[in-house]
C-alpha cells in the first residue's frame, strides 16, 4: 500500500499529501514500519496517515492540493466494469463496421424460401 500511496505523490514533491487507509492499517503506517526512509529514497513528500472507515485492506486514498485519488480497489473495479459494459455496448457497431453488415442482423438464420 504504502508502494501504491508513493506512486501518487511524485508531482509536486514538496506538497505534503494524507492518505486515508484502512483503520487497522493505520497505526503501522503512523509508526513509521520504514516507510518514511522508503518515501524519502523515493524523494516523495511526507504523507499523514489518516483512518478511514470507507476505506477497505489493500486500498487507500491520497488527498493533495492538487485533488484527490481514489486507489481503493472496489473503485478500480467498478470503473474496470464501467469500461467494459460500454466496450461491450459499442461491439456489435464496431464488429458490423469492419464486416460491412448490419449489426441487428442475425447470421445464423436463414431467410425462409
Amino acid at each position: 500500500m504504502a508502494a501504491y500511496a508513493g506512486e501518487g505523490v511524485r508531482e509536486e514533491s514538496s506538497e505534503r499529501r494524507t492518505s486515508h487507509v484502512l483503520p487497522h492499517d493505520c497505526g503501522f503506517l503512523q509508526s513509521g514500519a520504514g516507510i518514511a526512509d522508503w518515501l524519502a529514497r523515493q524523494k516523495a513528500p511526507a504523507i499523514e496517515w489518516l483512518a478511514d472507515e470507507k476505506v477497505r485492506l489493500g486500498g487507500c486514498i491520497i488527498v493533495s492540493k492538487g485533488g484527490r485519488f481514489d486507489a481503493r480497489l472496489e473503485t478500480q473495479i467498478n470503473a474496470l466494469h464501467a469500461h467494459l459494459l460500454k466496450c461491450r455496448s459499442a461491439a456489435p457497431v464496431l464488429a458490423a463496421a469492419n464486416t460491412g453488415t448490419d449489426a441487428n442482423t442475425d447470421t445464423n438464420t436463414k431467410e425462409a424460401t
